[in-house]
């Protein structure tokens, strides 16, 4: 016998961060004790966005994410662009796997993104996910990159987004990008990490119209890069719910938009202007 267990709820809007939210928010669906026949359903109305600096995590359960474990939104056809539903939106494999992913929207409802090509070939269309080391001769750019090795830019720039709204990057465990400058140009830079990660070689950029930097599970970032307004004052957002995480504030930060922590673990901050 199939079973369906169904939550259906109004509007899910996620907060921004101010001096009462963080900012992020967790959203688990578990079919733990659904087994093999039966699914688990959150049915929400329109997904909305509170403001910049707002972060949705999917967990699901037993890692059965558009099958078994479902989440719908009403509004999620329309949310779509190149494929994805908007880089703040990323989740991780299960409870058990914080590896994390971009998502995408279908008749299942949210599911993981189909990736293609690799930085030597995408644009700013494309959704990448970088799994082998690439030889990176040029300029690069993504809409949205999630990578698990280390990407040497040789000096060399990255864009990432298509100029407008949220751009995205994943680094998974043994992730690195490292020896050139990145940039979200006028987009808000939404950074995911998990386990050990790093960004930027002393000297490098990272430009953004803000930038918010999500742990999935315990993570140690190292962030050399420093941090610069894109076209207009960035505000840095740091969220690490899981003990034991530790970031490292490398760089010679130029940005003015304020910082706002919700952090359980350790922050580096290596630079007075930091």
């Amino acid at each position: 016998t199939t079973n369906t267990t169904t939550a259906t709820v109004g509007t899910l809007t996620v907060s921004a961060p101010n001096a009462n939210t963080v900012g992020a928010s967790n959203l688990i669906v578990d079919n733990t004790g659904g087994g093999g026949s039966n699914t688990t359903t959150f049915a929400a109305g329109n997904l909305a966005r509170g403001g910049a600096g707002s972060v949705l995590v999917i967990t699901p359960t037993t890692g059965t994410l558009g099958s078994k474990e479902l989440i719908t939104f009403t509004n999620g056809g329309a949310l779509l662009t190149n494929g994805i539903l908007p880089p703040w939106v990323a989740t991780t494999t299960s409870s058990a796997s914080t590896a994390g992913d971009f998502v995408t929207y279908g008749g299942s409802g949210v599911g993981v993104a189909t990736y293609a090509g690799d930085l030597t070939t995408s644009t700013n269309t494309s959704v990448v996910n970088q799994s082998s080391v690439p030889t990176i001769t040029g300029a690069a750019a993504a809409y949205a990159l999630k990578t698990n090795v280390a990407v040497n830019l040789s000096t060399n720039t990255l864009t990432l987004g298509n100029g407008s709204g949220q751009s995205g990057l994943i680094l998974n465990n043994g992730g690195s990008i490292t020896n050139g400058n990145i940039t979200f140009g006028a987009t808000e830079g939404m950074i995911y990490s998990q386990g050990t990660t790093s960004l930027g070689t002393t000297g490098n950029t990272l430009t953004s119209n803000g930038l918010s930097i999500t742990a999935l599970g315990a993570t140690t970032m190292t962030l050399t890069s420093n941090i610069n307004n894109g076209t207009q004052p960035a505000a840095l957002n740091l969220v690490a719910a899981t003990t034991g995480s530790t970031i490292n504030l490398n760089g010679t930060n130029g940005y003015t938009g304020g910082t706002t922590l919700s952090y359980q673990g350790t922050l580096h901050v290596r630079q007075d202007s930091a």
